[in-house]
């Protein structure tokens, strides 16, 4: 009986006898074994085969990117199942130390042929686009919920459809323009879990309409950003 259990001891996977007292792996740790030398290939089995703890907030990202950590590992730092958001504020709701970060989203628009027209201005639906994009972005990081390069990494994909930019001209009355869009959000399996549209609108004299079109798309943005359903999407993956 002895030799029996013996020999199922030895036969046992060095990872099954350390997993459960291994010390979870922080960031620390990560630049430690990267400044001793140690390989990309034995930093990322070393993340993979015990537990973890790394902050992945965009300034710890940073830090490990300016002491050379290459983005392989820090992917499979973001990656891991116990992975935390440490230095992030926790606004409206978003997670905090000690539960499971949102991997962050990707996002695009919908190409289009249409154009803003007014008398002999023009602006394309694409450059319009590619502006809230970029304000999205911005509006989204303040509340804590990352843009990801690869969707690999990501729990949502995002696609901000633009439908329509209206013009308002007023002779007595403020002029102004009106912009509205469809956000939609499917998940890694491409799973539609959420789909709204939104509008934003600006009143302002003395502007240009190209500065017009852009206050409109900054108020849509505002707008798309302050829905708290759409918060809850992207940082848990899911519509519930």
């Amino acid at each position: 009986m002895f030799k029996t259990a013996l020999f199922v001891c030895l036969l046992a996977k060095p990872s099954q006898v350390w997993s459960d007292t291994s010390p979870a792996l922080k960031n620390e740790d990560i630049l430690a074994l990267h400044a001793n030398g140690f390989s990309e290939a034995v930093i990322k089995a070393k993340i993979t085969t015990g537990p973890c703890h790394f902050d992945t907030a965009p300034e710890a990202l940073t830090k490990l990117k300016t002491a050379g950590i290459q983005e392989s590992v820090i992917l499979e730092m973001i990656n891991c199942k116990d992975t935390i958001i440490v230095s992030t504020p926790n606004p409206t709701g978003l997670p905090v130390a000690g539960t499971p970060t949102p991997k962050g989203y990707e996002l695009t628009f919908v190409k289009s042929d249409l154009k803003w027209k007014y008398g002999f201005r023009s602006e394309p639906f694409n450059k319009i686009s590619e502006y809230a994009g970029k304000t999205l972005t911005a509006a989204l990081e303040a509340k804590g919920v990352h843009r990801m390069p690869i969707i690999d990494i990501g729990c949502c994909r995002v696609v901000v459809e633009l439908l329509e930019v209206t013009t308002h001209p007023a002779l007595i009355k403020k002029p102004g323009i009106d912009a509205s869009a469809n956000v939609s959000v499917r998940d890694t399996n491409s799973r539609l879990v959420f789909s709204k549209g939104y509008r934003g609108e600006s009143r302002t004299l003395g502007n240009t309409w190209g500065h017009l079109i852009n206050h409109a798309v900054e108020d849509l943005v505002i707008n798309i950003a302050a829905d708290p359903d759409l918060i809850r999407v992207l940082a848990t993956g899911s519509p519930n």
